[in-house]
């Protein structure tokens, strides 16, 4: 049996982690002398923190280094146990060639550990989607080696599909011009952004006001499933009120779907800001 591992911006919730021992890199971020990052594990932790978003507040991320990568596997390979590692998308962060130079560092020492690294070309539940699937090839008994390919072949049906409700954390982080942020924010502009082949984010279209944006978000996500009791999820960075907003729009219109909302994680947080709002299924076609 093999170990799958993710890192803590997966949108899962602790609960499903530990029922199927998922185990978890976790990245931080940092905020004057406040560091964030367990928010899988302390309720309290993950509130004080969207609080600093929502005051405006601009953590510092950084990627996660290729040691606290190497200390995450090796106490796995040291116990002969395969890993596959489920991250985000190297088109979003650095941290996937940390990874990757983990893995060679390991093999050198234990040339005989099977460590396979996946570039989702996704983030948060988008990866999030990926580990689901992960778990249940490994329930049908599908080896490493199959599961590896399994999710290769699927990862670009992931779609992610998200709005924010600051444009001022798309701007500092290079995404809007700041003439665009200064004008979207005044005239009530949401854009809706999703993340293509590349597994880089790009704005797909701008709608007015918040209720729009949510059902929007409804809208796309109920057009491009692929079947009626499939998974969706749902992902917020602090506004779960919009969160089950649009939980219930796309409930109604699919009861058989199977919704879960989770928690943006920190890193992903600090760069979208307080209130994003996530949709993530395998959609109908490959994302272009």
């Amino acid at each position: 049996m093999y170990k799958i591992m993710t890192d803590s911006e997966c949108g899962l919730p602790k609960a499903f982690l530990n029922q199927h021992e998922v185990g978890v890199v976790r990245s931080f971020v940092q905020l004057e002398d406040h560091q964030f990052g367990d928010y899988f594990y302390n309720q309290q932790n993950m509130a004080a923190f969207y609080d600093t978003l929502k005051r405006g507040e601009h953590p510092i991320t950084s990627q996660v280094s290729i040691g606290e990568y190497v200390a995450a596997f090796e106490n796995i390979i040291a116990q002969h146990t395969p890993i596959i590692f489920i991250g985000m998308s190297k088109g979003l962060s650095g941290s996937f060639n940390s990874a990757n130079q983990a893995r060679d560092i390991l093999l050198e020492k234990y040339p005989d550990a099977k460590l396979m690294i996946v570039d989702t070309l996704a983030a948060c539940a988008g990866e999030g989607l990926l580990v689901i699937k992960a778990v249940q090839l490994r329930q049908a008994g599908m080896s490493l080696d199959e599961a590896v390919t399994q999710l290769n072949a699927c990862r670009l049906q992931v779609h992610h599909f998200f709005t924010v409700a600051n444009l001022k954390f798309l701007y500092q982080g290079g995404r809007l011009s700041k003439r665009d942020a200064i004008l979207g924010d005044m005239l009530h502009i949401k854009p809706i952004l999703d993340v293509d082949a590349q597994g880089k984010l790009r704005v797909i279209k701008k709608v007015r006001t918040s209720s729009r944006a949510v059902k929007t978000l409804a809208d796309m996500i109920l057009a491009d499933i692929q079947a009626d009791d499939q998974t969706v999820l749902i992902s917020t960075s602090g506004d779960w009120e919009a969160a089950e907003m649009v939980r219930k729009q796309i409930q109604r219109a699919s009861p058989k779907l199977k919704l879960m909302v989770t928690p943006i994680g920190p890193t992903i947080a600090s760069h979208t800001g307080y209130g994003c709002l996530g949709v993530f299924t395998m959609g109908k076609t490959p994302r272009q």
